[in-house]
């Protein structure tokens, strides 16, 4: 913050640069997940270890998807619309969810390397999505979401510690997404322009 005087009173006002320190705050997050490793995403549990426990807890049947079990009704949810060759993503990233919730519900929380494993696989699918783009699909506009996407991922297992998902409001998910996809444009603008936002 930066104080003026006003008739012998001083009056605050906002820095300029707050803004900067919240998007650097969620690049950092963002950076510090994206270090993780594949194998990280590889060690994740696959096959739940008592698929009639999972499906009475959590009330539906996983299926596979893309070698590995995925939520077969999941979806994307975001800040702002995704490409549908996102969804099966999306869904198996659901079902990692799910799964650390059925873990705690039956009292074996799992550690907070196992949602960093799902979020890491999660990154790992859209990288590997927009490698290779399914038609009418670019390249760079595929990466852009896959960014947007990751980085609220990211910014949202932060926020919560990296434990068990919890349900909130869908006003906390989305000022999370919208300030992480800010620092996603603003990062990307950044860097377009030669350093100048």
């Amino acid at each position: 913050m930066t104080t003026t005087k006003r008739s012998g009173s001083r009056v605050r006002r906002p820095s300029r640069h707050r803004g900067a320190l919240v998007l650097g705050g969620v690049a950092v997050v963002s950076a510090a997940v994206a270090g993780m490793s594949s194998a990280s995403a590889a060690a994740l549990p696959n096959t739940p270890a008592a698929t009639a426990s999972f499906d009475a807890v959590m009330g539906y049947s996983p299926e596979i998807d893309g070698g590995r079990l995925s939520n077969p009704t999941g979806s994307c949810s975001s800040p702002v619309p995704l490409p549908e060759a996102f969804d099966a993503s999306c869904r198996r990233h659901d079902y990692g969810y799910d799964y650390l919730r059925y873990r705690a519900a039956v009292g074996t929380p799992p550690p907070q390397s196992v949602r960093q494993g799902y979020d890491a696989a999660f990154a790992d699918d859209l990288a590997a999505v927009c490698s290779n783009p399914p038609e009418g699909l670019s390249g760079t506009t595929c990466r852009a979401a896959a960014a947007v996407a990751t980085t609220a991922v990211e910014a949202n297992s932060w926020r919560q510690g990296y434990g068990v998902p919890v349900d909130e409001s869908k006003q906390i998910a989305l000022v999370t997404g919208v300030l992480a996809s800010g620092a996603v444009v603003l990062l990307g603008r950044r860097h377009l322009t030669g350093g100048r936002a």
